[in-house]
């Protein structure tokens, strides 16, 4: 959005950003639905030249390119899963264990012998049924944020503009006046 000198027109325009929120949003409807709702939101801003080129980048990318939309669709799956939290987390950790920038090979290699070690264990312990171990209580309330603006916000924002019916084969698009 920067290269395309959209950044002032998301900072200042409510309705642009809507727009540029529901293209992101289109990773929560039901994958038969994601072709038709992208159509729909990319005849919007059609007079604009540099948000045509986004819609081609979009549509280039994500629903043509090499990111396949079953890849990338978020509809039915975990909600806590939706971010990239753990894997931040695992990164933190295995960083703080290391503690070194540039380790050299055999270091490395060592710490991830470790870690596989760790893995194996954890997964080992959780086989039989014991619960895994309880994340902070600020990461907890931050999961349960995320998932309340999964189930609320997301669909809302998508709505907004257009409604989807999911339960026939194809979408049908009520368009907002």
């Amino acid at each position: 959005m920067q290269d395309l000198g959209l950044s002032s027109l998301h900072k200042t325009n409510d309705d642009f950003r809507l727009h540029i929120q529901s293209d992101m949003a289109v990773a929560f409807l039901p994958v038969s639905c994601v072709s038709d709702m992208v159509g729909r939101l990319h005849t919007e801003y059609a007079d604009n030249d540099a948000v045509v080129a986004f819609h081609l980048y979009f549509h280039n990318t994500w629903l043509d390119g090499m990111f396949p939309v079953a890849l990338w669709n978020q509809y039915g799956t975990d909600s806590q899963m939706h971010t990239n939290n753990y894997v931040e987390s695992w990164h933190a950790r295995f960083n703080r264990v290391v503690r070194s920038a540039h380790p050299n090979l055999y270091m490395f290699i060592a710490h991830i012998k470790r870690e596989e070690c760790t893995v194996s264990t954890t997964h080992a312990q959780l086989r039989p049924g014991s619960a895994p171990s309880k994340c902070r209580a600020k990461y907890d309330a931050v999961d349960r944020r995320l998932k309340q603006a999964h189930d609320e916000t997301c669909m809302a924002t998508l709505m907004h503009s257009c409604c989807c019916n999911a339960s026939v084969t194809s979408c049908t698009w009520f368009i907002r006046t």
